[in-house]
């Protein structure tokens, strides 16, 4: 049914380019959100322990050294880092786990990425025209169903930063 064929094709371009698009989106809050939370940090007089590269070194959860860095970068020359200036030993977890959370997405937004990219680059064709081959097979590879995973971990990975970000506030 050729109808059909056209559907499938042009429903995973659509999904693929929102994909890309949301993605783009995504990383754009990121760092909206690191510098939110830089801002909040010289607000509050936060403890910068928890983006101390030694921190971020000792536990090595995906994104998390990026996103400490990151914060590092946004407060370099900072009186935070003074001794004595940071008002308590320990903030609350909202400041604490910040770069945990800020990794989290970072990871997810990458595992996203890569599977756009392959699909980004994939025939999504039904059905593909083998032209070397002089062959047309029918193929299933309009499915896109490892987008829909790593989307849905990227959702659950926004859910955590914006639930963070409230609780700062």
């Amino acid at each position: 049914d050729p109808v059909k064929v056209t559907r499938s094709a042009v429903q995973n371009a659509v999904s693929v380019g929102m994909g890309a698009l949301v993605a783009q989106d995504v990383l754009d809050l990121l760092d909206l959100a690191d510098a939110v939370l830089a801002l909040s940090y010289e607000a509050f007089v936060g403890n910068p322990s928890p983006f101390d590269p030694r921190v971020a070194a000792a536990c090595a959860a995906a994104g998390q050294q990026e996103a400490a860095a990151a914060l590092r970068r946004m407060l370099a020359g900072s009186t935070l880092f003074e001794p004595g200036v940071p008002r308590r030993v320990q903030d609350p977890i909202s400041f604490r786990c910040a770069t945990t959370v800020h990794g989290t997405v970072r990871a997810a937004l990458a595992w996203t990425e890569q599977d756009l990219e392959v699909e980004l680059n994939a025939a999504a064709d039904n059905p593909l025209i083998l032209a070397e081959d002089w062959e047309i097979v029918s193929t299933g590879n309009f499915h896109t169903g490892l987008l829909a995973v790593v989307f849905d971990a990227l959702r659950l990975a926004l859910s955590q930063l914006g639930d963070i970000s409230a609780e700062r506030c």
